[in-house]
């Protein structure tokens, strides 16, 4: 399994990544909470579902914290 990303907001309140999941089509949006670290879909990438990308966060919460959320990104898994 694989993700694409690419960093469409960055500031002092949030960060902003648009997502896709197994193509390249960044269809969906994820934000990350800086004050409550707590992540919200904004939409669903075509492919996935809630569970899916409940699942991801936790490696989106990686490439946060240990990577410095960078510009773009691509997380694969399995």
């Amino acid at each position: 399994m694989w993700w694409k990303l690419k960093k469409i907001i960055d500031d002092e309140n949030q960060i902003v990544y648009r997502y896709s999941r197994e193509n390249d089509e960044l269809d969906g949006e994820i934000a990350f909470d800086r004050e409550t670290k707590m992540f919200c879909c904004i939409k669903l990438a075509s492919g996935d579902t809630e569970r899916g990308v409940k699942w991801f966060y936790p490696h989106l919460w990686r490439t946060i914290s240990k990577e410095n959320a960078p510009e773009e990104h691509f997380i694969a898994i399995g």
